[in-house]
């Protein structure tokens, strides 16, 4: 049991200047409970996840551990998986990030054998020699998955795991937790709403830092419809999906200036291709989706066209509206921006 009795927390810790993110949390958290941790953006709820992780301490109130009244104090094996993979990578190779996730002490025997299971049951077999900051979102995850498996973790912290998945890959996620939790594994999943709060069996809302709602997940869609707070509610099987808008559409004018042309344009990540003979033009004016299986190259896609990165192959013949010249003395500033995942 996880006891959370009339926690407080602020941030950063133990400053003057500290802002006020928990207030007054009191919880209890069964042995094996799935429970959905959901709210606004800023309620709190990552806060909360790297509290119970250990990783803030309260101001106020206190944590407990452990069944019955002498509630042991000694903290469970605590996995978290936070919202950005990223930050908690530390290796520069994904099989070095694994070797350094069994539990300390194992036989090496039983920790290879471990990793290769985690590298089989995550699919990370062509990756083992790349650095983790090059993966894609959803490569990134899987990775991130495969090291709190391995980790064993009594309690498994997550923090909007499946931002960056595909409908695939979020099937595949939701399927490990399952595992994780019927092999007796806690689970705390903090979520903006949606359909992940239909696997937990109960759900806890904060909003501005306090618990607003406690209760099981099978009645969860009538409280967000009475309550008002701002979460994404979970789908209804069979529901039609409302209809989108159109966006307005100028009156055409002739043909539209060529802002993006680009011919059998490629790309090469460490030894692996990720884009291969890509051809497009793109016009003023125009709203275009890039859509695919995580990994497929769409953020690098961006990339290219953003000027971050250059093709290792094919070219591209106009870039915002200019011919595309290549100089030592670089080109002249361009109006674009580029919103990275």
């Amino acid at each position: 049991m996880i006891l959370l009795d009339d926690i407080s927390v602020s941030l950063p810790p133990n400053r003057s200047d500290a802002k006020n993110i928990l207030e007054h949390i009191s919880l209890s958290i069964g042995k094996s409970q799935w429970v959905a941790l959901t709210g606004p953006n800023g309620s709190g709820k990552s806060t909360l996840l790297k509290t119970l992780a250990g990783l803030y301490p309260p101001r106020e109130g206190s944590i407990r551990f452990g069944d019955g009244a002498e509630a042991d104090r000694t903290q469970p094996r605590m996995a978290l998986l936070l919202q950005e993979p990223d930050n908690q990578f530390v290796a520069s190779s994904v099989a070095n990030e694994l070797e350094l996730s069994p539990p300390h002490g194992a036989p090496s025997a039983e920790r290879a054998a471990l990793i290769n299971e985690a590298v089989e049951r995550f699919d990370l077999r062509g990756f083992l020699e790349r650095n983790p900051h090059r993966l894609s979102g959803g490569e990134k995850q899987r990775l991130a998955l495969a090291t709190v498996w391995l980790a064993a973790p009594d309690v498994l912290l997550l923090d909007e795991p499946t931002s960056y998945l595909d409908a695939d890959e979020r099937r595949r996620c939701v399927e490990f937790v399952r595992t994780m939790n019927r092999d007796g594994a806690t689970i705390v999943w903090a979520t903006p709403g949606g359909d992940d709060l239909l696997d937990a069996g109960r759900v806890v809302c904060l909003d501005r830092g306090r618990v607003c709602h406690d209760g099981p997940a099978a009645a969860i869609g009538e409280w967000i419809d009475e309550s008002g707070v701002d979460i994404i509610p979970p789908s209804t099987a069979g529901a039609e999906a409302p209809p989108r808008e159109a966006l307005p559409q100028e009156e055409s004018k002739g043909a539209a200036e060529v802002l993006i042309s680009f011919r059998d344009v490629g790309f090469l990540y460490d030894e692996g291709d990720v884009l291969r003979g890509v051809n497009a033009e793109i016009r003023a004016g125009e709203v275009v989706g890039f859509s695919g299986k995580n990994g497929s190259g769409k953020s690098t896609l961006l990339s290219l066209m953003g000027g971050v990165l250059e093709p290792t192959r094919g070219v591209f013949e106009r870039r915002f509206g200019s011919p595309v010249i290549r100089s030592a003395a670089g080109g002249s500033e361009q109006a674009v921006f580029y919103l990275v995942q």
